[in-house]
């Protein structure tokens, strides 16, 4: 299968680590409203609205930046993260999970090319059920949710390649932010932009 706009072969790679948020599936606006008023509920302080700006685009990690800015404690840090698994967990149960465009077709594709890993900065139960809006069936070890003890992607990328063991060469991240794309480079894996996969024709 080629992406006939970006001249990208999915017969090359052996191992596709898919971003889930923006890529995956349309990002929803009452995630970052639950997240807000978590924060002020539990350190008093609005985050800003632009994740952008904070140095790890997860919510483990956006949560210990702000709990390390302000003063709070490592065990205010967790039970304010815990409690945001919660109402998430519970949002994900209400919300009708838009997949993108392309999303059912391009993962299918990539499972029969090789094996397939999901990455994400939310919570794991939360990713599993917008998994299942894409009809993936997938196993606990494919789904690599960042936890706030180790708030980076980077660090997940780079341990997962580790461990599958799989010269780099076979692997590639398809994300949809800089964050993303660091990330994969600093496992040494090739990158692809979701924008990109969003603007092209797929030749199955």
């Amino acid at each position: 299968m080629k992406n006939l706009l970006c001249n990208f072969d999915i017969s090359i790679y052996t191992h596709f680590i898919f971003d889930v948020d923006g890529t995956l599936i349309e990002s929803d606006f009452s995630e970052r409203e639950i997240f807000q008023s978590t924060i002020i509920d539990f350190f008093g302080v609005a985050p800003n609205v632009d994740f952008g700006l904070y140095r790890d685009l997860t919510y483990a990690g956006i949560v210990s930046e702000i709990a390390v800015e302000h003063g709070f404690s490592q065990a205010e840090t967790e039970a304010c993260y815990s409690e945001l698994g919660r109402r998430l967990s519970v949002n994900a149960n209400r919300v009708q999970w838009r997949p993108a465009a392309y999303a059912e077709k391009l993962v299918k594709a990539a499972s029969n090319a090789g094996d397939v890993f999901y990455l994400s900065g939310n919570f794991f139960d939360v990713t599993a059920r917008k998994l299942e809006t894409i009809g993936v069936i997938f196993s606990p070890v494919q789904i690599i949710s960042v936890d706030l003890k180790k708030p980076s992607k980077s660090l997940h990328v780079s341990e997962l390649v580790d461990k599958v063991g799989v010269d780099v060469v076979g692997w590639v991240f398809l994300g949809d932010s800089e964050y993303d794309k660091l990330s994969a480079r600093s496992a040494g894996v090739s990158f692809m932009w979701s924008q990109n996969l969003a603007l092209s024709r797929w030749a199955l």
